[in-house]
């Protein structure tokens, strides 16, 4: 029975010489007295307790509008009440997508003995970071082994600066075995990689971060943050954020120095981890929204005493990063063992992908420094093949004959910039690097096999669904998994089903052309397949407007239709496609096969384009009427415009010809030197009566008359 009791008893006068005396008189506390339960009034040590429990409704501490830079994202603290509550977000652009994290809470309790005059007496004083133990869980669950451990007892903060990023931008940083920042954790798991998270970087105060001596070097030390050293985001795994202790924090950058060490020693008492907190952290995830994008952010707080409720809002606006983030891999998947003799597969992939940017990846065995430059560089890989599709990330490693055992490679990634200050894009230190291990054995199981695919879609089709097909390789796996490993450039692909393997895709409007993309399937056993293509091909069909008499490419517009549209284009591996009104024919015939191209109009309106990257000669006439365009491409051209209401011809490259009735024909300028001719066609024995043209810059100049 709760130890408060409301009585039914009206509220009676107030007394002035006792402000609570209504109170004492409603309120009552049950008292067992054997078998009877007796009733006293309550004393006010009592009441106050009771006024804590029932009178504070749900509470959120004041929560700012904040800015984040585009595609990160941000961890906010969420200040509650007095009592337990529980809480609920939503935003108002799905791009800027808030959660509350959820994990333990690591307290640490900290003494800091003056050393004389401006140095403070700290005494016993706690700061509380609730820890991301499901964004970054082996960097946590390395942590807690240590707290578990005692390991932290009495260890230091032993460096204490600014300059993150500015002079009141200061580094607590703590932990190490030796007290100095060296030493390292004697225990299997140690040290341990990175776990960087894309919507974790430094862009707010009060982060607890992990110290490292260069990619995937954790161990025991960390710091914490008083400024936003965004220079250091995906370079330092940040694995917590300050709930409790601000004020601790602040107090800690003003001890007295000796350079970065404090003159007398911060020193952590004890670290001790809980499951509860009044206080909570909100992850804002922006991945990818974009600079000038926003959200209204609305918190709910519900006090789980009373069941009452809150709610505020505040305002997240992204703008342009401060910094060029430096890209960063995923975590690469690999299968536990390869089979002797065989090609490894698996791709390296970008987490943080910035548009624009254009990434190289690299396999080596290893770093060293080189004796001549005296600045460090890869190790090549001499004990296997390396292929790297840099355009894709896709890793193919084929050790040498015969060869098992365990492969130790080193792979990475960079963008275009410079960031280890020696001019070389290729140092080791603009890549953010991971180690990784490929066993090779004689009994290692048979992968899944991803079959390669050949789709054909006519232009019409609005989409073209698609069945990947696997097949699995070890006779115990149950079940497969697809997975997209490279999209299509010309298309986009939908629907998909990786349990089915099922998928859509749609070409990029108005293209007619082929494309591709790559899958993978995994089994139940964690098997996955080399990379398999699909490739998309763009199949026509019978406009009856084309024809090849032997070397000859002939086109001539349908009948029937009062405006025509003939265009010739350059579909890659010497191959041209004619698209008539909008309908690619079947005919593709290779450049190599044919040795001039004849387009000839009809009575109607006719627009016929060569593409310029088709070098095979062309003569293309207007037509007996109707008007009409004539664009050459990239090898001679001889376009004619006699008939019709009117022509506009326009040549490529090359010395091409033009000619066309006078008062009836248009001639564009082109790359091309081209000989113009406007004139009437005259009788047979005299030949044709006009003028000659030439371009002079951007004038068209008459240089010779035919009488």
């Amino acid at each position: 029975m709760d130890a408060c009791m409301y009585s039914s008893r009206a509220l009676g006068r107030d007394d002035p010489m006792d402000p609570l005396g209504r109170f004492r008189k409603i309120w009552t506390k049950p008292q067992d007295s054997g078998r009877t339960t007796k009733r006293r009034h309550l004393t006010m040590d009592d009441m106050v307790q009771c006024l804590e429990r029932r009178d504070v409704p749900a509470t959120i501490g004041p929560l700012p509008n904040v800015s984040i830079p585009a595609n990160t994202g941000m961890p906010i603290t969420i200040n509650g009440g007095t009592n337990p509550q529980s809480y609920t977000v939503t935003s108002s652009n799905p791009l800027i997508a808030p959660s509350i994290v959820q994990g333990q809470f690591l307290t640490f309790d900290i003494t800091h003995n003056s050393s004389g005059a401006n140095d403070p007496q700290i005494t016993n004083q706690k700061m509380t970071y609730q820890l991301f133990d499901q964004l970054t869980p082996i960097t946590t669950a390395r942590i807690k082994e240590l707290v578990n451990d005692g390991f932290y007892t009495n260890k230091i903060f032993h460096r204490i600066a600014n300059g993150f990023p500015d002079l009141n931008g200061y580094i607590l940083q703590g932990g190490s075995v030796n007290g100095d920042g060296t030493g390292e954790v004697n225990k299997p798991g140690f040290p341990f990689q990175d776990e960087f998270v894309q919507s974790l970087i430094f862009d707010t105060k009060y982060q607890l971060a992990m110290a490292n001596a260069g990619p995937d070097t954790n161990s025991s030390q960390f710091f914490v943050t008083t400024g936003q050293p965004q220079f250091l985001n995906y370079k330092h795994t940040i694995f917590g954020q300050l709930v409790q202790g601000s004020s601790l924090v602040d107090q800690l950058t003003t001890v007295a120095l000796n350079g970065t060490t404090p003159k007398s020693n911060v020193t952590i008492n004890s670290a001790t981890l809980s499951d509860s907190n009044l206080n909570a952290v909100l992850l804002l995830n922006a991945n990818n929204a974009l600079t000038g994008q926003s959200a209204t952010i609305t918190v709910t707080a519900t006090d789980l005493v009373d069941g009452s409720t809150t709610t505020q809002t505040f305002l997240v606006n992204m703008i342009d990063s401060p910094v060029v983030n430096r890209p960063f891999l995923k975590p690469v998947e690999l299968q536990s063992s390869y089979k002797t003799d065989t090609t490894a597969s698996f791709f390296l992939e970008v987490s943080n992908v910035q548009t624009g940017s254009v990434y190289s990846y690299v396999v080596a065995s290893g770093i060293q420094t080189n004796p001549v430059t005296g600045q460090q560089e890869f190790i090549p890989v001499t004990n296997a093949t390396v292929n790297i599709n840099q355009a894709t990330g896709e890793v193919q490693i084929t050790p040498q004959a015969g060869f098992t055992g365990a492969l130790n490679l080193l792979v990475g990634v960079r963008d275009g910039v410079d960031r280890s200050g020696t001019g070389n894009l290729n140092n080791p230190s603009n890549y953010d690097r991971q180690n990784i291990t490929l066993n090779f054995s004689n009994d290692a199981p048979t992968p899944p096999l991803a079959s390669p695919l050949s789709i054909d879609r006519t232009p019409y089709q609005e989409y073209q669904d698609i069945q990947l097909v696997g097949t699995q390789g070890n006779p115990d796996a149950t079940s497969l998994t697809y997975t997209i490993r490279t999209q299509p450039t010309k298309g986009t692909l939908s629907n998909f089903d990786p349990a089915t393997g099922t998928v859509r895709y749609t070409a990029n409007a108005g293209y007619i052309g082929n494309d591709s993309f790559t899958y993978t399937v995994t089994d139940n056993f964690g098997l996955t397949s080399t990379p398999a293509t699909v490739t998309i091909n763009a199949i026509g069909q019978n406009t009856r407007a084309v024809r090849l008499q032997n070397d000859i490419l002939v086109v001539t517009p349908p009948p029937g239709r009062a405006n025509n549209v003939i265009e010739l284009l350059s579909i890659g591996n010497g191959m041209i496609r004619v698209v008539v009104n909008g309908i690619a024919d079947e005919q593709q015939p290779f450049e190599s096969n044919i040795r001039r191209i004849v387009l000839f109009g009809s009575k109607n309106n006719d627009t016929f384009a060569i593409d310029p990257s088709i070098t095979v000669p062309a003569t293309i006439n207007g037509g007996m009427g109707g008007t009409n365009t004539l664009k050459g491409g990239g090898g001679r051209n001889i376009l004619q415009g006699w008939y019709g209401k009117h022509n506009t011809l326009q040549g490529g490259s090359q010395k091409d010809i033009l000619t066309g009735r006078a008062g009836k024909v248009r001639f564009l300028k082109s790359e091309g030197n081209d000989i113009m001719f406007a004139g009437n066609s005259g009788s047979p024995k005299a030949g044709p009566r006009g003028t000659f043209y030439r371009w002079v810059g951007n004038r068209l100049v008459p240089v010779r008359q035919v009488k």
